[in-house]
């Protein structure tokens, strides 16, 4: 048995490990998030130049789906967001969230205007790797259905009607969640 310098054996870890995440983020040319907007938001951009932090939003939502955002590499650091793979919006019919904002960062106007996509990460996702789950499939809401089988038996995300909720995202039982937004 070949003998490993404890330097080559750390090398060679780190390699993998490297080539593990690299692998991860194949497959998706876009920027993945883990956090979104709350509903209502016109745009990312107007949304951080609107809201002024004061959490009412957090504070108004039932299902408890908002929360402050404390990924540091977001974009959305430090404002409220629904963390889909924490707890998906419930798109509440009278949305408490937009109700409480008094700035014009959340608006009924903008329902369905800003449209978080969920991206199915391949590598991660079980499906792709031989295991049999379809969990995304059958948490889609059925009024949507934005989530099938494409032709080689595999989950794919039809995104003209997936509406960003996160309900996949939340249901996944990947060890690291296989559904991302763009």
């Amino acid at each position: 048995m070949d003998q490993i310098s404890r330097k080559d054996f750390f090398k060679e870890m780190f390699g993998f490990f490297k080539d593990e995440v690299e692998k991860g983020k194949s497959g998706v040319s876009a920027k993945l998030q883990y956090v979104v907007p709350p509903p209502g938001a016109a745009s990312v951009q107007n949304y951080i130049q609107s809201c002024d932090k004061c959490f009412d939003c957090v504070a108004a939502c039932p299902p408890m789906a908002l929360e402050v955002c404390r990924d540091r590499q977001s974009e959305l650091y430090d404002y409220p967001v629904i963390e889909p793979g924490r707890m998906a919006c419930m798109f509440c019919e009278d949305y408490p969230c937009i109700s409480a904002c008094h700035t014009d960062a959340l608006d009924l106007k903008n329902i369905g205007t800003l449209k978080s996509k969920a991206v199915i990460i391949e590598n991660f996702c079980l499906a792709y790797q031989d295991h049999f789950c379809m969990t995304c499939i059958s948490s889609c809401p059925p009024e949507y259905k934005a989530i099938r089988l494409n032709a080689d038996g595999l989950p794919e995300i039809d995104p003209l009607l997936c509406t960003g909720c996160g309900i996949c995202a939340q249901a996944c039982p990947a060890p690291k969640k296989a559904i991302a937004f763009i």
